[in-house]
C-alpha cells in the first residue's frame, strides 16, 4: 500500500520446487554475486518523479541504490548488491548448482515495520517454508511482533443531497413481449412521488417506489421523460427505452454471490443482499442486479455435501438443493423491490464446481 511505503518492508520467501536450495558435501567452487545477474529481468514496482524532479528509475541497479547512490544499510555503506525497490521480484534458475544463498537485506531509510511474507510457488502449496538462524541484532527496544494492520474503512462517495437527483444511465434495452422491469433510481429524501411521461403502451408506473413493470409489445425506441419529487424539490431526466432485443447496452451493475459466500449462499443470504441494495441505498445509484452463482443446484457427486440424488428431475428440470426450497418465490421477493435476478448456470454436464 502506498500510504506505508516509507515505513514498512516486506521480504517474501518464495517456495517452490524450482527455488528449493539446501547446502550440500560438494566443494564451493565460485561465489556468483546477485548484482552479475540480468536485472532487467527483476520487475520493480513503478512510482512517479525521482529526486530533485530526476526522471524516476524503475530498474534494478547493480551495486547501488536505485537512485544512484551508494547502497546503505544500518549505518554501513555497501560497495555490491542491488538495489531495487519495495515491491519487485526476482526469478533466479539455480539449475541444481547452487548450494546456499545469503544476502543482507534492508531499507536504507526510515523504516519502522518488517513484513515476513511467505508464498508458494504455483502447484506447491504444502510445501513447509523454515526461517532458519534467523535473528534481529538490536540495539534498543526489542521488536515485537504485531497483528496485520488494516486501514480504515472509508465512505468517500458524498452523501446525497435532500432535493432529488435522478441518477443511473439514461437508457435500458428490452426485448419485445418480455417482461420489463426497471426501477428508476432516484436520491433523496423520503417520502419521493414519481411520474413519467409517455410511457410506452404495456408499462405501469408504481408512483410511489419508482418500480416499472410490463411488456412492450412492438419493436422500437420509446423516448420517456421521469420526474422524481419530494418535500425539498423535484428532478427530470430523459430515458429511453431500447425495445429492440439488446439487452447489454450499460455495463450491469448489482451483486455476485461467489466472492461472498462461494457454494454456502442460501436462500435467505440472497434475500439479505436484495434487502442491502436497497437499505444501503446502491438501488438509488442503478445497482440493479442480484446474482446467484454455483451452489444452488443439487450436485452430481455421491461424495459431495451437495448431493442430494438426482440432478434433474424425470421431465429435465434442474433440480435446487435444500438451501434454496423456493427458488419462484425467492425471484418473487427480489423483483417486488425492483431488482433483477440473475441465476448461473452451466452449458456443460455439470458447472464449474461440478
Amino acid at each position: 500500500m502506498q500510504h506505508r511505503s516509507r515505513s514498512m518492508i516486506g521480504f517474501s520467501l518464495l517456495v517452490g520446487a524450482s527455488v528449493l536450495m539446501a547446502a550440500t558435501a560438494a566443494k564451493r567452487t565460485a561465489d556468483v554475486s546477485l548484482a552479475s545477474l540480468d536485472l532487467a529481468k527483476m520487475r520493480v514496482h513503478a512510482v512517479g518523479g525521482g529526486r530533485g524532479g530526476a526522471p524516476p528509475q524503475n530498474v534494478a541497479q547493480a551495486n547501488k541504490a536505485i537512485d544512484g547512490r551508494a547502497i546503505h544499510l544500518g549505518g554501513t555503506e555497501f560497495a555490491q548488491g542491488v538495489g531495487t525497490r519495495a515491491t519487485s521480484v526476482l526469478f533466479v534458475s539455480l539449475a541444481g548448482g547452487a548450494d546456499r544463498f545469503t544476502a543482507m537485506v534492508g531499507a536504507d531509510d526510515g523504516i519502522k515495520t518488517l513484513v515476513l511474507q511467505v508464498k508458494p510457488a504455483e502447484g506447491n502449496r504444502a510445501v513447509a517454508a523454515n526461517w532458519a538462524d534467523a535473528k534481529f541484532v538490536v540495539s534498543g527496544q526489542a521488536p515485537m511482533a504485531m497483528d496485520v494492520p488494516f486501514e480504515p474503512r472509508e465512505i468517500l462517495t458524498p452523501v446525497p443531497g435532500p432535493a432529488p437527483r435522478i441518477n443511473g444511465p439514461s437508457l435500458t434495452g428490452v426485448t419485445p413481449g418480455h417482461d420489463v422491469l426497471y426501477k428508476i433510481p432516484v436520491t433523496g429524501t423520503r417520502p419521493m412521488t414519481y411520474s413519467v411521461s409517455k410511457l410506452p403502451t404495456g408499462l405501469t408506473l408504481d408512483a410511489a417506489s419508482g418500480i416499472i413493470h410490463g411488456t412492450i409489445t412492438v419493436l422500437g425506441r420509446y423516448p420517456v421523460t421521469f420526474t422524481a419529487k419530494n418535500s425539498a424539490g423535484s428532478a427530470s431526466k430523459p430515458f429511453t427505452f431500447v425495445a429492440e432485443g439488446q439487452l447489454s447496452l450499460t455495463p450491469a451493475m448489482g451483486w455476485n454471490s461467489w466472492n461472498a459466500y462461494g457454494r454456502a449462499v442460501s436462500d435467505s443470504l440472497a434475500r439479505a443482499a436484495a434487502d442491502a441494495m436497497v437499505s444501503k441505498g446502491l438501488i438509488d445509484h442503478g445497482w440493479a442486479y442480484v446474482n446467484l452463482d454455483d451452489g444452488w443446484e443439487r450436485s452430481a457427486r455421491e461424495a459431495d455435501p451437495l448431493y442430494e440424488g438426482p440432478v434433474r428431475a424425470p421431465d429435465g428440470t434442474m433440480l435446487t438443493n435444500t438451501k434454496f426450497p423456493d427458488m419462484k418465490g425467492l425471484g418473487d421477493y427480489i423483483h417486488a423491490k425492483g431488482l433483477k435476478y440473475g441465476i448461473y448456470s452451466g452449458p456443460g454436464p455439470t458447472t464449474c464446481q461440478r
